[in-house]
């Protein structure tokens, strides 16, 4: 029971970082002025030790959205070997900033 608890904080943690990250990585894309990698570094650097799945950026007219997938670490992980992870999955949608004109 213990371990079930444990395991939900963890996913609950990830699910933290994930929407942290991809605020952070929403933020630098609304400001880049293109397709650079300044979101993923953002995300990157949020995300910090957590395993990182997916980073991705889609735009639709004044919107930009930046979805991240982390990979929550499992308490049983080390018993039935390193390929279990939970996949946490977020999404951002921020509006660009406008260029001054």
């Amino acid at each position: 029971m213990v371990l079930v608890v444990v395991q939900f904080a963890l996913v609950g943690m990830t699910a933290v970082v994930a929407k942290q990250a991809a605020m952070e990585g929403a933020r630098a894309a609304m400001v880049a002025d293109g397709a650079g990698p300044h979101y993923e570094q953002a995300v990157r650097n949020t995300a910090g030790s957590y395993g990182i799945r997916e980073i991705s950026r889609s735009e639709s007219g004044e919107y930009v959205t930046v979805r991240v997938v982390l990979e929550s670490p499992m308490v049983t992980g080390s018993l039935f070997g390193s390929g279990w992870a939970v996949p946490i999955s977020t999404q951002v949608t921020v509006m660009k900033e406008k260029a001054n004109e």
